[in-house]
């Protein structure tokens, strides 16, 4: 696949036409074989889609045109009719789904004014309801998805949804953010950990409550230069990384870049009292250059580093290792001291040849 032209990529590609514009696709698990994925826009409300059922629909051969007897058609005509009398029976918003979608949110209902309200959509995330291996695919694949699914809208707010229980509305409405003043660009799940990191277009980077919806703590951005923040431009993109010290528990730390160029590696803090958690703190920042990283991935999200000691260890046995062989301090002294006193008695007769 690596020589393929671009024109080969372009035949095995598989499209479809889908609502827009969109503004963000998540897979589901997020592994290298995931299930589902879900999407959602401005004007897009948030729909989940079977990946198989999507790529079987566009890899069916295609239905050939051959004369077929008239029994047959008489056949069609009542399997045909029979389908009609089931999907009669569904719901208006059922017969809507398209070939592969398994379910679709209701829109929103109207604003005071009794005017429509757009669904605002800027971000998606799975929020998996247990850390045990997701389960296996069945024919009912909706009812076999174990995890919500997370939005982030353009007004900081974030709604929860319930897929699996074929519930159209939103189960939970979080106000992140302060209404109107910054738009949720990013959302990632600490799964370990059950926080939901959300980053705004106002450069606040928020931990939250992936079950209760409650700011646990919270990097403060801000648009006034007079002012320090914590954070100097837009979360643009989020990574958790799972760090593995040897024996130590592992630790949870989280990888962002920002619209200033730089990349940040935060410490998510550490938990106390009743569900709270103290602010982490960041670790260190890598300035990327001239342009702005707008998303990361990575291939291996668990590292496992040496301890300290034992990385102060390898780090003085390399020194020994590199360190060059010198000569006996003795020998380089005698050494030194032979060649030094022809000199002395050189200088010795010139003075006396002055006088």
């Amino acid at each position: 696949m690596r020589d393929a032209t671009e024109e080969q990529l372009d035949s095995l590609a598989v499209k479809w036409t889908v609502p827009s514009p969109l503004h963000q696709v998540a897979f589901y698990p997020d592994t290298n074989k995931p299930r589902y994925f879900a999407y959602g826009g401005e004007q897009v409300p948030l729909s989940l889609w079977s990946l198989r059922k999507t790529l079987e629909r566009d890899s069916e051969p295609a239905k050939t045109t051959a004369t077929k007897p008239a029994e047959d058609d008489d056949q069609d005509a009542q399997a045909a009719a029979g389908k009609k009398r089931r999907a009669s029976s569904q719901t208006g918003k059922q017969r809507d789904l398209l070939p592969g979608e398994l379910w679709r949110a209701k829109n929103l209902p109207n604003d005071a004014l009794s005017l429509a309200r757009h669904p605002l959509i800027r971000s998606v995330v799975f929020l998996p309801r247990n850390s045990a291996s997701e389960a296996e695919a069945s024919e009912d694949e909706l009812s076999a998805l174990d995890a919500a699914v997370a939005v982030g809208t353009k007004d900081g707010i974030v709604r929860v949804y319930e897929p699996s229980k074929k519930k159209p509305k939103h189960v939970h409405e979080w106000q992140v953010a302060p209404k109107n003043q910054g738009a949720m660009r990013v959302l990632k799940l600490a799964r370990s950990d059950s926080i939901l990191f959300a980053g705004d277009s106002a450069r606040n980077l928020y931990a939250i409550d992936a079950k209760t919806g409650r700011l646990l703590f919270q990097y403060k951005g801000t648009l006034f230069l007079w002012l320090t923040p914590d954070i100097t431009g837009t979360i643009s993109s989020l990574l958790v990384l799972h760090v593995q010290r040897d024996e130590e528990p592992p630790k949870t730390l989280l990888l962002g870049s920002s619209l200033d160029c730089l990349v940040r590696l935060f410490d998510i803090g550490t938990p106390y009292g009743n569900g709270q958690r103290r602010r982490g703190k960041e670790l260190c920042s890598n300035f990327t250059g001239l342009e702005n990283v707008i998303s990361m991935a990575s291939d291996q999200l668990s590292v496992q580093v040496p301890s300290e000691k034992k990385a102060e260890e390898a780090e003085e046995e390399e020194v020994w290792a590199n360190m060059a062989i010198a000569r006996d301090g003795k020998d380089d002294g005698d050494a030194s001291d032979a060649e030094e006193k022809p000199k002395v008695k050189q200088a010795k007769r010139r003075r006396s040849g002055a006088t």
